[in-house]
Order: structure tokens, then sequence, then C-alpha cells
């Protein structure tokens, strides 16, 4: 398990600049425009349900636009694929310009669809020259299909064991393997997931120092030096969480460390965790092999929830990583790591993911004061330890639960937001 674990952690903690979603669309695009010559006409962007919600009104970064439409056609002129999910860092003022000129001439066609893989990109870009079409499915950054003018160039699609999600070898892991591997795990292994507490506190230090979305971080500070808050280990993780997805929602153009394709939850995992270490004043090695328990935790839950859910992925998955984190750093066996995590399952399954927008401060911000208070609830032997509600016996089994309830029970859930969401666009 423990090449899993190595291969996991590669493939599922990686940086990006801004909101995954939009990131995937602007790849998309730019795969697509780098394939053919002349000037854009006209695109084609149809996406998974979840891929589509989620890019619908988040800040763009290094701009004051929201949603698909500038990312896709940032990502077209940039034209450089090669720059992964970092590529809206590649848009000059001059580009940024020229796509909200493409904007106002109403030049892209949007819609979702079904598909078999929650992270689901499909962008024709048409030219004067011919067009190009780039498919990204399974993964954020990973090509399924590319074709020009109709030939197809690359067809992953055809060979079904490069397209199936990596994720999917976490649901025969366990807890107790995770916790195993990360204490035992050569340092120099694992040691760059520190380079996560790196990003994401330089970008939650910018959201507490402008005026980033709804500006929690921000106002939560304010609250402290006022009096009316403590000025107390929870606070500052409260603070720092929030002030984070506020920047990365509105727009800033700086790069977090992901977790399972997310930005939010490789926020909610590794600051909270750095922050604990530095209150308590631990080691850099105990940080590292925390982090590598929450990340694997994290992609544990991610592979019964999938990529993209009906349900908050930061509640679900990435608040169960945070949980297990702090509860391990405090220095908890593995019954009590356990009974944080069914803590967090049995407290906020229920959390809706109403799309990515400046509101995920918030659902982060309550995620993180809930891992918080479950980690140190456990030390006290304080958690679920029987069956009740979605919460089984098993730890691995409650959270398998997620799969049942995110693509069963609330998908009329996430199509109702769709709903919405379309009539929005309408008025």
């Amino acid at each position: 398990m423990n090449t899993n674990f190595n291969r996991v952690l590669k493939e599922q903690v990686k940086p990006a600049t801004g909101c995954t979603e939009p990131v995937a669309i602007a790849l998309a695009c730019a795969k697509a425009a780098s394939l053919i010559d002349g000037e854009i006409e006209s695109m084609h962007i149809v996406a998974s349900k979840g891929l589509y919600k989620n890019a619908s009104a988040v800040g763009i970064p290094g701009t004051d636009e929201k949603g698909i439409a500038m990312a896709a056609f940032m990502g077209a002129l940039v034209k450089k694929p090669e720059m992964g999910m970092r590529i809206l860092e590649g848009a000059s003022e001059e580009d940024k310009r020229r796509a909200r000129g493409y904007m106002e001439k109403n030049m892209l066609q949007l819609g979702y669809t079904e598909s078999d893989y929650d992270v689901y990109v499909k962008a024709t870009v048409k030219t004067d020259e011919g067009e190009a079409t780039a498919i990204i499915g399974g993964s954020h950054d990973r090509f399924i299909q590319v074709s020009v003018n109709g030939r197809i160039l690359m067809d992953e699609g055809a060979k079904e064991e490069l397209v199936e999600d990596p994720l999917m070898v976490m649901r025969d892991a366990k807890i107790a393997q995770i916790v195993e591997y990360a204490e035992q795990a050569p340092l120099e292994d694992i040691a760059w997931l520190e380079e996560s507490v790196k990003l994401n506190r330089e970008i939650s230090l910018l959201g507490q120092k402008e005026v980033y979305g709804l500006g929690i971080g921000r106002g939560l500070r304010q609250l402290v030096d006022q009096g009316l808050l403590p000025d107390d280990l929870l606070t500052e993780i409260r603070i720092q969480v929030s002030a984070a997805a506020d920047a990365r929602m509105g727009g800033a153009k700086l790069p977090v460390m992901t977790s399972c394709g997310s930005g939010n939850q490789g926020i909610l995992i590794a600051l909270p965790l750095n922050a604990y270490c530095e209150h308590h004043v631990m080691s850099r090695e105990e940080l590292v092999r925390a982090l590598a328990i929450a990340n694997l935790t994290n992609a544990l839950a991610k592979s019964y929830l999938g990529k993209l859910s009906p349900l908050c992925g930061c509640s679900v998955s990435a608040g169960l990583g945070a949980a297990a984190g702090l509860t391990w750093l405090a220095g908890g066996s593995l019954e009590q790591i356990e009974g944080a995590i069914k803590g967090m399952i049995a407290n906020l399954t229920g959390t809706l993911c109403d799309g990515a927008k400046a509101t995920c401060s918030l659902k982060l911000e309550t995620a993180a004061v809930e891992a918080y208070t479950y980690a140190m609830l456990s030390l006290n032997d304080v958690y679920v330890n029987d069956v009740q509600g979605i919460v089984e016996k098993s730890t691995e089994e409650s959270i398998a639960n997620l799969e049942a309830i995110s693509k069963r029970g609330m998908q009329q859930m996430d199509q109702t937001v769709l709903d919405m969401l379309d009539d929005r666009l309408k008025q």
C-alpha cells in the first residue's frame, strides 16, 4: 500500500492558480487553441455538472471578472497547456483585454452534461483556419482526447486503464494503514508536502491584508482586535483558513497547493495543521507527517465522494483529513483519530456545495472549527463509538456511506442548484 500512498500524494497534491474548475476549462481551451492557427471566431464548452457549477461564479485570478467565459478566453489566448494548473498565470494584460472583448461579442457557447467523469470538460475552439477540440476527464489536468479538424491526435478513452480515477486505489485503504505509512515513511519521501504550508500561508496573509471576496478573515481579525473574539489558537485557525479562501475565491493571483483537485481543500488541510504546530512549537517532521495523514484521509473520502459532488468537499472530505491530522499531532491514538473522523461525518455530511464562490470562506471556516473541536474532544474520548445514522462501527464503512449520500441521495439537490444558476443567467 505504501507505493500507492506515495503515488496518490504525488498525483493529488499539486499547485494551482485560481479555482481548479475554471482552471480546467482554461487548460482545455489552451490545449485546443495551441493546435490551430488563425483568429478565434467562436468557442464551445461542455462540462460535467459539478464542474460547471463550481466554475460559474468564482473569481478569476488577476482580474475583476468571475466565471467560465473569462477563464476560457484567457486560456485560449495563453495557448500554453504545458503550464498545467497554473495556466492562468500566463495571461498578460493584453490577453485579459482581448478576452473581455470576446466576452462582449458573445462568442462562447456553454453547457453542461451528464458524464461518467466528475471532472469533464470538452472545449472546441473554432478559428478562420479550422477547429480543434480538447477533452479533459477524470482529473483537472488529464487530457483524454485531442483532435484537429476532425482528426483525432490522441484518445486515451480507448485505453480504459489509463483513464481510471487514480483515487480508486484508496478504496482499499484503512485509516490504520494511512497512519502507519505517515509515521514510518522516509522523511525525504514526503518532505515536499511542507510546500503546501508555504503557498497556502502566503495567500492567507494576502487575504488578511487586502479586501477579497467577503473579507471573512479580515473581519474575524477585526473582531479579535476589538476584543469580541478571543486571541487563541482556534480563532487563529479560523482567520487563516477563511482569509485564504477569501483571496482565492476573490481572484488573487497567487498559487495554492491543492488536495484531490481542490485548492480550498488544500487550504483546509495545510493551515490548521501548521497553526497547531506553530502554537505548540512542534517540529517540521511532525507537521509533514500530519500533512500526509490529512491528505491521504481526504483522498480516501474522495474515492467515495468523487472529485466533484453535491456535498461540500471541504466539510466532508478535507474536514475529515484536517481532524485526523490534528488528532495525530495532539498525540491521539488510532481510535481517537477515527473518533474525530466519525464526528465530522455525523455533523457536517449534509453541507451543500452550491458552487465555488466567495461564500466558500464561510464553509471552510466552519469546517476548520469543527475539525479542531472534534480532534480535541476525541482526545478526551468523546466521540461516536457505535452505529448512529450514517455512522457505522467501522470508520471506513462510515466514509463509504458518503458515496450513497452524494451519488444517490443528493443528485436532485445538485440539479436544483444548477437550475438556479441557469435562471440567474437568463435574467
